[in-house]
């Protein structure tokens, strides 16, 4: 494999969830235009419901055929009350 071009991006979602005991979760709201800074958004955003990765790119083979891919990493906050020591 000769070559590798690649992106990566970060989606952040927001929503509302309830909690076992019937209490609800107030996720930040995600607004258009917002700044990401690294390297500190490069890590997980504990405070928002759920947020994924994509790693795309494409490769090539000996032969000089194209060759894609996508890894794609989720994390989602449950919700449970963020005293809940477990």
């Amino acid at each position: 494999m000769r070559r590798l071009l690649a992106w990566s991006f970060l989606v952040i979602g927001a929503g509302l969830g309830a909690t076992p005991a019937g209490r609800y979760i107030v996720y930040p709201t995600v607004t258009a235009g917002a700044e990401l800074r690294f390297p500190r958004d490069h890590g997980a955003h504990p405070e928002h419901r759920t947020e994924w990765w994509y790693f795309t790119g494409w490769l090539e083979d000996e032969q000089g055929k194209p060759l894609g891919f996508q890894i794609t990493f989720f994390r989602s906050r449950p919700a449970t009350d963020s005293a809940n020591p477990s």
